[in-house]
């Protein structure tokens, strides 16, 4: 079962050169020449849930208590710049709210995408209605009016790619109503049952989303690739990934096929006594999605927040790189094997460092006489 850790980059970033050639020339006394304009020290806000990294090396390879030789790696010392990572696992309920938003999307996509097709013109507010039509795209513009740039998009013959996805803008304002019996239209009705699974796949009648629908679409950018060519086209370096973001609950079925975990299976991401529990059954390509939706979710906070046309943006989320785990999970000790040095696996009363398992056949950790350990996964913090 996979777990997400992820990392955002610590920088200490000077003013770019665009930035330096807009402020130089810019004084009070401009006698012709180019003075660069002082300007405060930025520092990144440290993200909710994240702790610093510090910069700094360490021998990446065997300690010398690796006594059984497995790892043949040659010893090397690496240097590691600085960066935030999350104190613990991402928890199924901070999971969650990317599967909501991915499953809003959806929905909203699918009913702007109809109420298009029946005619709805966001631009003309005389086709507005309080059914599917109070659904349809609206313009980017700060009061979701039209604009001259949406009537050029609109009325555009140039062929320039992306213009209909740059017109076609989500009314996230429209509250979504997925309570069946109060559905404004029949129109409305027939997309959001969409959304659900067929009849002949629901289990003794109950309605469920149909989690094969929830798929996230993303662009990035090869930078590696980038790197290496020059004078070509950017779109050669653009790609487009679209992926199923639902966590394989069936992990808990097929990983521990000798126990009965269907309960784990039905209830473990969704009901509220795991929420604070570790996400499992998420893939790397699921994990890197949500790292993506995390950067965008906070770009999107943050810009809502800010006057239009100062576009502010964070530092992009991402996981964070096998060197960079294995600095952080040292915790700044060298030639250790375990994360309190070692090479003792108990203290002095002989209490177990670590979750090891204490006897035979018997995985829970015994305190005060109570068996408080988790045979599976534990909260975070804990």
């Amino acid at each position: 079962m996979n777990r997400i850790l992820v990392s955002a980059l610590l920088l200490s970033l000077s003013l770019s050169s665009c930035k330096m050639l807009k402020n130089r020339g810019s004084s009070d006394r401009n006698d012709g020449q180019i003075v660069s304009k002082t300007s405060s020290a930025w520092t990144p806000v440290r993200p909710k849930g994240m702790v610093p990294i510090p910069s700094g090396s360490f021998v990446l390879g065997q300690t010398d208590y690796d006594f059984t030789k497995t790892n043949d790696a040659p010893v090397k010392t690496v240097t590691v710049t600085g960066f935030f990572m999350d104190d613990t696992e991402i928890t199924n309920s901070e999971y969650q709210i990317f599967v909501n938003y991915v499953k809003d999307s959806i929905a909203r996509t699918a009913l702007a995408n109809k109420a298009e097709t029946l005619g709805f013109d966001p631009m003309n507010p005389s086709t507005e209605n309080d059914g599917i039509g109070a659904y349809a795209y609206v313009s980017g513009s700060a009061d979701g009016e039209g604009t001259p740039y949406d009537e050029y998009l609109k009325n555009s013959n140039t062929g320039r790619d992306g213009q209909s996805l740059d017109a076609k803008k989500l009314n996230w304002k429209q509250r979504l109503e997925w309570d069946k019996y109060k559905y404004p239209d029949v129109d409305y009705a027939e997309v959001m049952e969409g959304l659900y699974y067929p009849p002949e796949e629901r289990m003794n009648g109950e309605r469920r989303i149909d989690t094969r629908k929830l798929n996230y679409s993303y662009v990035t950018v090869d930078q590696t690739a980038a790197a290496k060519k020059r004078g070509t086209f950017r779109v050669d370096f653009r790609k487009e990934f679209s992926l199923n973001i639902y966590p394989d609950t069936t992990v808990w079925v097929r990983d521990f096929n000798y126990s009965y975990n269907d309960p784990m299976h039905q209830d473990y991401f969704w009901h509220k006594a795991y929420a604070n529990y570790p996400v499992v059954g998420v893939n790397w390509n699921q994990a890197t999605a949500f790292c993506d939706f995390r950067t965008r979710y906070h770009n999107t906070a943050l810009n809502n927040k800010k006057k239009r046309g100062s576009q502010v943006k964070v530092i992009s989320y991402r996981l964070p790189t096998e060197i960079e785990w294995e600095y952080a999970a040292k915790g700044g000790l060298e030639n250790a094997p375990y994360p309190w040095g070692g090479p003792y696996l108990t203290d002095d009363r002989g209490c177990y460092l670590a979750n090891f398992k204490p006897k035979r056949g018997d995985y829970l950790e015994i305190n005060d006489g109570k068996k408080t350990g988790y045979m599976y996964t534990a909260p975070v913090k804990t």
